[in-house]
């Protein structure tokens, strides 16, 4: 079973915007959004059912 998930994105806050429209549309909400500044080097948001973030948006070169 896989408990979570994420992407990197290279535009991290147009993706934001993108991935609340498409998931919200199935009951998926944005849960958390940790700036750089806290963790050190990148944006990250967790999206899931409330209360529990099972994918996550990771600001930087998107994945190949």
């Amino acid at each position: 079973m896989i408990d979570h998930t994420g992407v990197n994105v290279s535009d991290f806050s147009r993706s934001l915007d993108f991935y609340a429209a498409a998931l919200g549309a199935i009951g998926i909400v944005k849960i958390m959004e940790i700036p750089a500044s806290v963790t050190g080097h990148t944006d990250v948001a967790g999206f899931g059912p409330p209360g529990k973030p099972e994918f996550w948006l990771i600001s930087g070169a998107p994945n190949k």
